[in-house]
């Protein structure tokens, strides 16, 4: 009988949690436009990238409705929507926010989706959460 009883419970405990909680958007401080400032990381720490040394204005829009647009040089060159959740940090440990895009898109100088971070009310970083990985940093635009 009590073999019964712990298999539906660890069905119930197997299937209640989730790592990836979804989190409510609605008073997030990220919600704006943002002007990508830097990019930095890589193995040996070895990447740099700026607007100076790339050439490239690149702006990002985080909507109240989940809407993510990506700018370079005034270019819409990205518009998908954008999901917040919980995620494992590698760098607390912790659970910490965690940005994904509906789109897969790639760009050599940005990071776009990963652990996000408000600091300050006026400066976002975005880091992908990877052992030798990249982080981008972005200025609020008032």
């Amino acid at each position: 009988m009590n073999k019964l009883l712990i298999i539906p419970f660890l069905l119930f405990l197997i299937f209640s949690c989730d790592k990836n909680e979804v989190i409510d958007r609605s008073d997030y401080i990220i919600i704006g436009e943002w002007n990508w400032t830097r990019t930095d990381g890589g193995m040996d720490f070895n990447i740099h990238e700026t607007p100076e040394s790339t050439g490239k204005s690149i702006r990002i829009k985080l909507t109240n409705d989940s809407k993510f647009t990506l700018t370079e040089d005034d270019n819409v060159i990205l518009k998908c929507t954008y999901e917040l959740s919980l995620k494992k940090s590698i760098y607390s440990g912790e659970l910490e926010k965690y940005i994904n895009l509906s789109e897969s898109y790639q760009n050599q100088n940005i990071v776009l989706k990963g652990i996000v971070a408000v600091i300050s009310n006026d400066t976002l970083t975005i880091s992908d959460n990877s052992y030798d990985g990249i982080g981008s940093t972005f200025i609020r635009i008032k």
